[in-house]
């Protein structure tokens, strides 16, 4: 019974150190790749293809005895020794032959095959000019090894092969090339002299017989195989080379590395491309947008028109005209179809993705989102957001959101790209980021949701902004108390009030836990958010783990002289039962929101007072820039109410527009 163990078994009794017999031993190989394929087990009986394909070549196996191979190479005292060696490949398979080349003193010239080597190619496709690189890079290795062996380091060497391709690569900087091709490139040069590669015709490479294989019969009388083709037998001034026809720049495209950036105008549009790559390659290199849109601003002052125009600060006219520049180009690169209709003011087709959102070609030729807020009082990029096409730029975008909100949840990253641009896919792209956000990760928590009673009269009534409010303190926090690495450190805390209407969030730091402390904090409260008529806090006794110390200063800020400058201000301070936290949840919710964000940016680190205090106002910010509503798929959902709303008017972190009117090109001109 043939099985696979007995196949291994059988092949494995070819023994040929040499290669000689390498177009035979490459036909083995490539059914033990078969066998492979097939997922047989080890005892299992050969399928009937295999098996007859099997028996055939063992039986062939027997024209073996014919081949008469001579041990001699030809080398004498004084003749001449040159070493010839050749490479190929196919779709199977890829393989390297090495022939010794003698001159005696008559002139005679005569070949004899040393070495041969063979592997087949990987299960996995790879195209055929990279297999012929594995080719010469087998060569290399192999060419080394004779040397070596036979003692013919000083031995002129000439490397062959059929491909223009490979030469081609041979003969360029290997930094050019993609990783793969790099790194056998930079073997082949450090390992050979680039300029002994030649070209041969494919009819004329004995490497072509161990890529394909051959039977023992056919291989006997394979002259080519034996004895080489006509060139190692000819010396090196009788070798007529063939001129290659293939240009070198296209032949490498495939394999180049997009490094030459330039930035040309052609109908009156901004258009950046790269010498090695059409696919925004400049986009994929950066990491922030921010550096992206800096980057080409100044790329573009580079221009012959504009280096009578430089500037060290780069404005926000340059940053938006590099914006509108990416975004043109990546909408062209997705959304061509769309954008060739909207120009003939023609209908989008029906398969289109972004058919729902109702687009339209605004001025500076750019896709926004249609609706039905053109008569608002709104900016042009919230009543009509840039439609941006899954991408790089839509994860420059996020990874932008997600360091202004400082590490913020999904709504609130929404809320943020909204303001100006639209994401094709954006929930999936802001969770996929987040999801992979490994700060953000670390401090992931899953808690255990409660049914939570009816909402109390005072958060469901109108009412002026932090007219009630909710107050709760965070902390510890360690502060620097100078500017130097060894300074001491102190506590310091957080005092956060929360609006129980709009859930406006007001964030103070309190230097300590005295009652003065707290009177300082409340001071600076109402004198920016005005009068509050009813403050609610815990009362203190749900502390528990609280240490001695803290528990008596958390029950003087209950003390009469608290509560006597908080009556004199005109404010009620109500307690929630004690023991009962849940009924404090919109204060506790505000407190783990803001720990969210200052654990997340802070770390370990300890701050000085004032980069704390900064710290905790831009917290203040991402909070009251959050959506009080969820964020829907839709276009006709308008922009989300957010606590800043009640506050300024808009979002917090909402960028404002910036001002497009630039110097006329005439006044440019008078004063260049």
């Amino acid at each position: 019974m043939h099985t696979k163990r007995k196949v291994l078994s059988e092949v494995a009794k070819l023994y040929d150190p040499t290669g000689v017999l390498a177009p035979v031993v490459v036909v083995a190989k490539l059914f033990i790749q078969d066998l492979w394929k097939a997922g047989l087990p080890w005892d299992a009986e050969l399928p009937p293809e295999l098996l007859n394909s099997w028996v055939i070549f063992r039986n062939s196996l027997q024209d073996i005895t014919r081949l008469r191979i001579p041990r001699w190479l030809g080398i004498r005292v004084g003749s001449l020794v040159h070493l010839h060696g050749f490479c190929d490949a196919s779709r199977k398979a890829y393989a390297a032959v090495i022939y010794v080349q003698t001159i005696d003193k008559g002139g005679t010239s005569r070949a004899a095959l040393v070495s041969a080597k063979t592997k087949i190619a990987p299960i996995k496709d790879v195209t055929i000019p990279r297999l012929e690189l594995c080719g010469a890079h087998l060569l290399t290795k192999a060419m080394d090894t004779v040397r070596q062996a036979l003692g013919l380091q000083n031995a002129p060497c000439t490397y062959w092969s059929d491909s223009t391709i490979v030469l081609c690569w041979i003969r360029k900087p290997p930094s050019t090339f993609k990783q793969y091709v790099s790194n056998r490139v930079a073997y082949i040069q450090a390992n050979s002299d680039i300029n002994a590669w030649k070209h041969i015709r494919s009819e004329s490479n004995p490497a072509d017989c161990a890529s394909r294989g051959l039977s023992p019969a056919a291989l006997a009388d394979h002259h080519l195989w034996w004895t080489g083709p006509t060139c190692t037998h000819q010396s090196v001034e009788e070798m007529r080379l063939p001129s290659l026809t293939v240009e070198e720049e296209h032949l490498s495209i495939a394999e180049s590395r997009g490094v030459s950036i330039f930035v040309s105008r052609a109908n009156y549009q901004w258009i950046m491309t790269s010498t090695k790559d059409n696919r925004i390659p400049l986009i994929e290199k950066f990491s922030k947008f921010t550096r992206l849109l800096n980057t080409t601003v100044w790329l573009r002052r580079w221009l012959p028109k504009y280096r009578g125009y430089r500037n060290d600060m780069v404005s926000v006219v340059d940053q938006h005209w590099a914006l509108l520049l990416h975004v043109r180009q990546v909408q062209g690169n997705h959304f061509k179809q769309e954008i060739k209709a909207l120009a003939l003011h023609s209908r989008i087709a029906g398969r289109s993705e972004i058919l729902a959102l109702n687009p339209f070609l605004d001025a500076d030729g750019i896709l926004r989102v249609g609706g039905r807020l053109t008569n608002s009082n709104l900016s042009q990029d919230q009543r009509h957001q840039i439609i941006i096409p899954r991408g790089a730029l839509a994860y420059l975008l996020v990874a932008d959101a997600h360091t202004r909100c400082l590490h913020g949840g999904i709504q609130q990253m929404l809320q943020f790209l909204r303001q100006r641009f639209w994401l094709i896919g954006a929930r999936a792209q802001v969770k996929s980021f987040i999801w992979a956000c490994t700060t953000c990760r670390r401090h992931l928590q899953i808690v255990q949701r409660q049914q939570m009673a009816s909402l109390p009269k005072e958060r469901v009534l109108v009412a002026p902004p932090f007219s009630r409010s909710g107050l709760d303190y965070c902390g510890p926090f360690h502060v620097r108390v100078g500017t130097h690495r060894a300074t001491p450190t102190t506590k310091t805390y957080a005092a956060i009030f929360i609006c129980m209407a709009s859930r406006a969030v007001h964030i103070e730091l309190a230097e300590n836990l005295s009652t003065q402390a707290f009177i300082d904090v409340y001071d600076r409260f109402i004198s920016r958010r005005g009068i509050c008529t009813t403050l609610y806090s815990d009362n203190g006794t749900q502390f528990v783990g609280a240490n001695r110390q803290m528990q008596e200063d958390l029950k003087a800020w209950i003390a009469a002289h608290a509560q006597q400058h908080l009556a004199a201000e005109g404010t009620c301070w109500k307690f929630i039962t004690p023991s009962a936290p849940h009924h404090g949840g919109l204060w506790e919710a505000a407190v783990r929101s803001a720990k969210k964000h200052l654990l997340r940016v802070m770390g370990s680190q300890t701050m000085r007072y004032t980069e704390l205090s900064t710290l905790l106002t831009r917290i203040e910010a991402c909070l009251n820039s959050r959506p009080l509503i969820a964020l829907y798929d839709d276009p006709e959902g308008g922009v989300a109410v957010t606590p800043g709303d009640f506050l300024i008017g808009r979002t917090l972190n909402c960028r404002p527009d910036p001002p497009l009117l630039e110097a006329s090109h005439r006044c440019r001109s008078y004063a260049a």
